[in-house]
């Protein structure tokens, strides 16, 4: 799940109930929640335009 937009304030899966972040240790109380998993997202076209920018990556492509 994606907390993002409407679900940005939510702590847990609406769907599985898993928490958003980590459990903190004692000792890091005091610092910010770390997110149990991160979503990263890489643009297509960017990646397209540099496979296809080399010559001998663009022959591998067709």
């Amino acid at each position: 799940m994606l907390f993002y937009k409407d679900f940005q304030s939510d702590v847990a899966c609406l769907y599985c109930n898993a928490s958003r972040f980590k459990p903190k240790s004692i000792t890091k109380r005091m610092l910010k929640e770390v997110p149990a998993s991160m979503l990263f997202y890489f643009p297509i076209i960017l990646r397209l335009q540099r496979l296809y920018a080399s010559m001998r990556s663009a022959e591998h492509m067709r």
